[in-house]
């Protein structure tokens, strides 16, 4: 009888100790499994960054954006200018007024003025197709149209641009905008000009094309070359 009880003790034992080790293999091979998901996950780790990165470029994309507009309506109805000049001139009671490839004379003010303008700013240059092209903010004063039909009259309309964006930041701006990558593309139309402050801190203006929009606000594909442009309207004449 106390050997029958030994027996059983000692089966019982070792039928723990079978438990135990089998439990271990199991703790191990899920430690394994989940180091194995940490470390792929890792690996992925950096196109998830690139991402978010991304994102947090074109907030700022859109912050810059925002900035120069509030300003420039700020002028337009506070302060009664006829045109908000895309450098740093101070107020002109008789400064100059663009109006497509035409000049007039009229009240102006510079966006980067020392007085009441914003600071000089850039469009993030991780937007852009290559570090190697020109990269800026500009203001064109063109006459536009959108699918077609002229935006507001034939008179020039004020219209903020950014050149050579990538054609995938082109894509994500147009997905937070109208829920679709699709990118359109733009023909050139006859004459406008455009002021630009360069990376540099110099501004420049000169003579340029307008241009037919398929999608506006937003990035189109300039159809003479593969270009991909970021247009938004400032004020439609």
């Amino acid at each position: 009888m106390d050997m029958d009880m030994g027996s059983t003790t000692l089966k019982d034992k070792h039928q723990t100790q079978q438990g135990n080790v089998l439990f271990l293999i199991l703790i191990a091979v899920a430690l394994f499994a989940a180091l194995s998901y940490a470390v792929t996950q890792s690996g992925r780790g950096g196109g998830n960054a690139d991402k978010e990165k991304q994102e947090m470029k074109i907030a700022e994309f859109f912050q810059q954006e925002a900035l120069i507009r509030t300003f420039v309506l700020r002028q337009y109805t506070l302060n009664k200018v006829d045109q908000v000049r895309f450098d740093d001139s101070a107020y002109n009671e008789n400064g100059t007024v663009l109006n497509g490839s035409s000049t007039g004379t009229g009240r102006s003010v510079g966006i980067f003025n020392p007085i009441d303008g914003i600071h000089k700013i850039y469009p993030p240059i991780e937007l852009a197709e290559n570090l190697g092209s020109t990269f800026d903010w500009s203001l064109k004063n063109a006459p536009l149209r959108f699918l077609g039909n002229e935006i507001g009259t034939t008179a020039g309309d004020e219209v903020l641009v950014v050149w050579r964006l990538s054609k995938e930041v082109c894509e994500a701006i147009n997905l937070k905008l109208t829920g679709s990558k699709a990118i359109p593309i733009t023909s050139d139309l006859a004459g406008g000009r455009y002021e630009v402050l360069r990376q540099n801190g110099a501004f420049s203006s000169g003579l340029t094309g307008s241009h037919d929009l398929g999608l506006f606000p937003g990035c189109n594909e300039r159809q003479t070359f593969t270009s991909y442009i970021y247009f938004s309207s400032i004020r439609d004449n």
